[in-house]
């Protein structure tokens, strides 16, 4: 057995171990124990170069999400120890398991080069993770719940279809097709022999990027994302950020096809329409928001869309939208965990019942204050060189209406954060009989003025750990992510591909 197989494998049968033993303490152990595992082969497997088979192979895109995944899974995970400790709203029976299956699903998922694979593990991690949604067993868990699954299953769906046409578009136009069809390095040595069909080439990218689209949080196919990361609990949100990854590597593979077929154009307009729906839709809808994990998760709209945007693009932005995966990555899992804190401590979600938080928890306010200066992009934060190369890139590609209504739009995305953020870290009792308010306490029934100060170690410092990433990026990125981000965005689209259009018309 290889070492990437182990890799795969290993959190599969921690969640079966993890399910089998009836300790939590034990539980626990399996669940830090897997992600330290996990971080260390992942590191072995993105630095040895191999490629191995395609049914369990990896190339340079799968190696960058792969270290992202485990570098940021682990935090996520210790973050989870204090959510199943308190005992409050948790069913730790099936919260580790599920935790390490949707682990293994995104593991498998970035080492394969196998379409047919990738599919049925990125529908894995829908079955892994309708669980946690529902975690809490109310009814507006089983609402989020039956919408993630129905939405995403029609969505994933329709990506195994695209993944059809794509076979059908690179074998003569046969119906006939044979497992090894779907290999992506067949594939694209396929596409490059000139013989394609790009009627049916266009119409698996549409479908493609609509299925796993939706599986990632473009808009318009959004609308589970909100409700599932209010409902899901805080520890997984900052997970299941790294799935919008996940199922974006779906639409990268496809993209690649389009671009060894020399038909990248039309893949790059579908990619550019739906980025700025998304940059828009987020913009619209994070004013005014009464709960913060809702304002993330549509914080998380706004930047798949800038993931879109980058690759639409092409050239320089392709690049920024590589290393704006990392970055984001790694922001919004720190804001999904500081959220929990503030969840843990209030027991609830609420904008409102947020006050007094500077006193009752002053490393988690100041760190979620934080955590908004770097997903707004600000430096030193990696979010800001990210969004520079993206929109400097669409601008020397000649997109200059399309990067003024990105910031504009990210302008307003800032102050729509910033009235949420300032009134959760800043809001007190005397701000809210000012403004002629009554403080809202929460369920967990405790008195302000009597309180102690409470941040809990499993959050700040997880938090604290991925802000200091955050920081590193954006000052100094370490030479091998460097070189990774270079050999990923020239495996997604070679730079003379980029579309040239706009720069001839910008130039007349």
């Amino acid at each position: 057995m290889k070492l990437l197989q182990v890799l795969v494998l290993l959190p599969f049968v921690g969640a079966l171990i993890a399910y089998l033993v009836p300790k939590l303490k034990t539980k626990i152990q399996i669940f830090i124990g897997v992600g330290i595992i996990h971080l260390i082969l992942s590191a072995v497997v993105i630095t040895s170069g191999d490629r191995y088979g395609e049914v369990f192979g990896i190339d340079e895109l799968g190696r960058l999400l792969l270290g992202v995944m485990s570098m940021v899974n682990l935090p996520c995970a210790i973050a989870g120890v204090d959510y199943i400790r308190s005992g409050r709203r948790a069913q730790s029976e099936t919260y580790i398991p599920c935790n390490l299956a949707f682990l293994g699903a995104m593991t498998l998922a970035l080492c394969t080069l196998h379409l047919g694979v990738f599919w049925v593990a990125v529908e894995a991690t829908t079955l892994a993770t309708a669980p946690l949604i529902y975690n809490h067993r109310s009814r507006d868990s089983l609402e989020a719940t039956w919408k993630y699954l129905v939405l995403c299953s029609v969505g994933i769906a329709l990506a195994l279809l695209g993944t059809f046409f794509l076979a059908i578009a690179l074998s003569g136009g046969k119906y006939a097709t044979p497992w090894d069809v779907l290999s992506l390095p067949d594939m694209i040595e396929a596409a490059k022999s000139g013989a394609v069909d790009h009627l049916w080439l266009r119409a698996a990218f549409v479908l493609i990027l609509v299925g796993y689209g939706t599986k990632m949080g473009l808009a318009p196919m959004h609308s589970w994302m909100p409700d599932a990361y209010c409902e899901a609990p805080s520890p997984t949100a900052a997970a299941s950020s790294l799935l919008c990854n996940t199922a974006f590597l779906g639409i990268l593979r496809a993209f690649q096809i389009c671009d060894a077929a020399n038909d990248i154009q039309f893949a790059q307009n579908a990619l550019i329409v739906l980025g700025l729906i998304s940059v828009g839709t987020a913009a619209i809808f994070l004013h005014g928001q009464r709960d913060f994990k809702r304002m993330l998760a549509y914080s998380s709209v706004e930047n798949m869309g800038l993931l879109a945007l980058g690759i639409g693009f092409g050239g320089l932005a392709a690049n920024g939208a590589m290393l704006h995966m990392v970055n984001h990555s790694v922001v919004k899992a720190m804001l999904f965990i500081t959220a929990g804190a503030f969840v843990q401590r209030y027991g609830t979600h609420l904008v409102a019942q947020i006050h007094e938080s500077r006193k009752l928890m002053p490393k988690s306010a100041w760190l979620w204050l934080i955590g908004f200066l770097a997903i707004s992009g600000l430096p030193p934060f990696g979010i800001f060189p990210s969004k520079l190369m993206i929109l400097f890139g669409g601008l020397n590609g000649g997109f200059t209406w399309h990067v003024l209504f990105v910031l504009a739009a990210l302008a307003w995305i800032f102050v729509g954060m910033a009235k949420t953020v300032l009134t959760m870290v800043f809001e007190t009792e005397v701000t809210l009989k000012a403004h002629g308010k009554s403080p809202v306490v929460s369920d967990l029934d405790f008195d302000i003025k009597e309180a102690k100060s409470y941040d809990s170690p499993c959050y700040w410092i997880p938090s604290a750990f991925l802000v200091v990433v955050s920081v590193i990026l954006g000052l100094a990125l370490p030479a091998p992510l460097a070189r990774g981000i270079k050999s990923a965005g020239a495996l997604v689209v070679r730079h003379e591909h980029a579309m040239t259009a706009p720069v001839q018309h910008a130039s007349e």
